[in-house]
């Protein structure tokens, strides 16, 4: 977790997002965003076990899930990370 300082590098993120077309139009509204950078994108909510290990490999910071397509996954997903 960041402080209180200024710290100019975006933050790791995965991205969990069944759906092709709110994908499209997520992508389309971070366009030239710099708060934060895609580490991982996952097109199906992983089981708890492959969250985990992607959460460790890929150092991410921030996770950004649909939970709109189908919210018991997105739900067990949210239980996993936590």
């Amino acid at each position: 977790m960041r402080g209180g300082g200024v710290d100019a590098r975006p933050l790791k993120a995965i991205l969990i997002c069944p759906d092709s077309t709110l994908l499209s139009q997520f992508s389309h509204a971070a366009q030239g965003l710099s708060s934060f950078e895609i580490a991982l994108h996952l097109v199906d909510y992983p089981p708890a076990s492959v969250l985990r290990h992607s959460l460790r490999q890929t150092g991410v910071e921030l996770v950004l899930m649909d939970v709109s397509s189908d919210l018991a996954a997105a739900l067990d997903t949210t239980a996993a990370i936590l």
